[in-house]
């Protein structure tokens, strides 16, 4: 993920602060679970989610990241396999 000016999508290349991640509400399946470092510190307006697993299969999830202060981004949807 890059943390980006929404007009000029222009990477905040200073931005150094906690970036969290979470499926968006009303997504996927109900009770569904995303795990793993759902928190990471951004370096140079980057931030690296790795290791991310969705508890249960199905289709119509997206994500979210929400950083203190900033606007909240969403992914497109996608599908989990079984």
């Amino acid at each position: 993920m890059t943390l980006q000016d929404a007009g000029s999508g222009i990477t905040y290349t200073d931005f150094k602060g906690p970036l969290t991640v979470q499926i968006k509400p009303g997504t996927g399946r109900v009770g569904a679970i995303l795990s793993g470092t759902v928190t990471v510190n951004a370096v140079s307006g980057i931030a690296i989610f790795s290791g991310l697993t969705i508890n249960q299969a199905g289709s119509g999830y997206v994500l979210t990241t929400s950083s203190p202060g900033y606007a909240s981004a969403e992914t497109n949807s996608f599908s989990v396999s079984a």
